[in-house]
C-alpha cells in the first residue's frame, strides 16, 4: 500500500530543491495558451503559491527550524539557512512585466507573497484552554513575524514600486499588514518604531520601520479589495481593545474614548495612504496634468463616530431616561420585549450607513440631557484628534 504523502514535507523539499535552479534553463520565460492566458515559467511561483494554501508549509520552508530559536524578548533568531534563503529570495529576479504595469500577465512574485501571507497568519496567537500562550504558538508567532517583517522589508524597498504589484501581491501584502495590526497602529500613531508595545514580537526587529509600512500600504492603496482587507484587520484589532478596555472593574469615557482615538488614527491613517495612492495615480496620468484632490481632506466617516455612540449606550454610560427613551424609535436600537424599560443596546457590527447617518443626526437633534452630550461630545473630541493624527503620519511614505 502506497504511503499518503505529506504535502507539508513535499511542498517545503520541492521548494528547496527549486530554488537555486535557473527558471530560464527549464523552459521559455512565459507561455501563452490556446486561452491566450498567460504563465510565469519560474517553477518557484507554483510551489510558493501552493504553500499560500499551506500556512504550515509556508512558515515551514520560509523560517527553517534548523538552529531557530526564540529568544527572551520573544524575537525569532534565525540560523544561517534562514538567512542564506531570504538572501537568495529577495535577489531573485521574479520576472515581473515591467513594460506592462497594468496588464493581467503574472509574476512569480504572486507566490511569494502568497506564502509570506498564509505564514504570517500564525501572528498574535490566541490563549490556551489554560488562558495561556502555548509556547508552541509562541515559537510560531516569533518565526512568523520574522517571515512578515522579512516580507515588509523587501516589498516596501527599492526593489519594488507601486507599479510593479499586481492585483494577487496586493491582497496577498494586505494580509500581511492586517495580520499585523499592532505595527499599523504604531505606524499611525507617529511613532518612531513599528513596536508592539510588548504584545509580542514585534516586525520592528526585522529593519522595519514607519515609512516602510506606510510605503507598503500606499503601494496597495489603489485595491479595494486590499484596502477591505487591511482595514478589516486593523480594525477587528481596535475593537477587540475596546471590549478588553471596557471590561474593567470600573470603565469610563476616558478608557473608552481613548480606545477609539487610536481606532480613528488608524483608519484615517489607512483611508489617507489609499487616497495619496490615488492622487499619485491622477498625476501620473497625462490627461490630470493637475491634482484636484490633493487639498481635499476625507472627514470623519458618521460610521465610526456611531459606532463609538452605540458602545457608550451598550457600556452604560448614557445614563439619562429621555435618552434612552429618544434612541428606541431608530431601528438601530434593540431593545428587549420582555424588558421595555432596560436601555437599548446596538448592534455595533451590524450598523449600515444609513443607520450611522441618523444616531449621528440623532446625537446633535436629539440628545439633551449635559451629562450624556458630554461623554458623546468628549469622544467625538478624541476621535477627531486621531483622524488627524492618522492623516498626518500617512505623509511619510515614499510614493514610488
Amino acid at each position: 500500500m502506497r504511503r499518503p504523502i505529506d504535502i507539508t514535507d513535499f511542498l517545503t523539499n520541492l521548494a528547496d530543491k527549486l530554488e537555486d535552479r535557473d527558471p530560464d534553463a527549464l523552459v521559455p520565460a512565459y507561455q501563452v495558451f490556446a486561452n491566450n492566458k498567460t504563465s510565469t515559467s519560474d517553477p518557484m511561483d507554483g510551489v510558493l503559491a501552493a504553500m499560500g494554501n499551506n500556512p504550515e508549509a509556508a512558515l515551514e520552508y520560509l523560517t527553517p527550524e534548523g538552529d531557530g530559536s526564540v529568544d527572551g524578548d520573544g524575537n525569532w533568531v534565525p540560523d544561517d539557512k534562514a538567512r542564506q534563503r531570504w538572501e537568495k529570495l529577495t535577489s531573485r529576479d521574479w520576472d515581473c512585466d515591467f513594460t506592462m504595469p497594468a496588464s493581467d500577465k503574472p509574476t512569480a512574485a504572486d507566490g511569494l507573497t502568497s506564502a509570506v501571507a498564509a505564514a504570517s497568519s500564525f501572528r498574535n496567537p490566541g490563549p490556551g484552554e489554560d488562558g495561556a500562550v502555548s509556547s508552541d504558538a509562541a515559537r510560531r508567532d516569533a518565526a512568523a513575524t520574522y517571515t512578515s517583517g522579512m516580507g515588509v522589508d523587501y516589498f516596501s524597498g527599492d526593489s519594488w514600486s507601486r507599479d510593479e504589484f499586481t492585483d494577487t501581491m496586493k491582497h496577498n501584502l494586505a494580509v500581511v499588514v492586517a495580520n499585523s495590526p499592532e505595527e499599523v497602529a504604531a505606524a499611525a500613531a507617529g511613532n518612531a518604531e513599528v513596536s508592539t508595545g510588548g504584545e509580542g514580537p514585534s516586525l520592528a526587529r526585522w529593519g522595519v520601520t514607519p515609512t516602510d509600512m506606510s510605503t507598503m500600504i500606499f503601494r496597495f492603496g489603489d485595491s479595494q479589495d486590499a484596502m477591505t482587507v487591511a482595514n478589516t484587520g486593523v480594525g477587528d484589532y481596535h475593537h477587540r481593545r475596546i471590549e478588553e478596555a471596557m471590561s474593567t472593574d470600573d470603565p469610563d469615557q476616558s478608557n473608552l474614548g481613548d480606545e477609539y482615538e487610536q481606532l480613528s488614527t488608524s483608519s484615517s491613517y489607512l483611508t489617507e495612504l489609499s487616497r495619496m495612492r490615488y492622487d499619485e495615480d491622477m498625476k501620473a496620468d497625462s490627461r490630470h496634468a493637475e491634482d484636484p484632490s490633493k487639498a481635499s481632506t476625507h472627514p470623519v466617516p458618521n460610521l465610526l463616530l456611531a459606532q463609538a455612540y452605540g458602545d457608550a449606550m451598550n457600556h452604560g454610560l448614557l445614563t439619562d431616561p429621555s435618552t434612552l427613551t429618544t434612541a428606541k424609535g431608530h431601528d438601530w436600537a434593540v431593545s428587549d420585549p420582555d424588558h421595555p424599560d432596560a436601555a437599548p443596546t446596538v448592534d455595533i457590527a451590524g450598523l449600515t450607513r444609513g443607520q450611522a447617518d441618523d444616531m449621528t443626526a440623532w446625537e446633535e437633534n436629539s440628545v439633551t440631557n449635559k451629562n450624556d452630550l458630554g461623554v458623546l461630545n468628549e469622544i467625538s473630541h478624541l476621535i477627531n484628534a486621531g483622524w488627524g493624527n492618522g492623516r498626518d503620519a500617512a505623509s511619510d511614505a515614499r510614493t514610488n
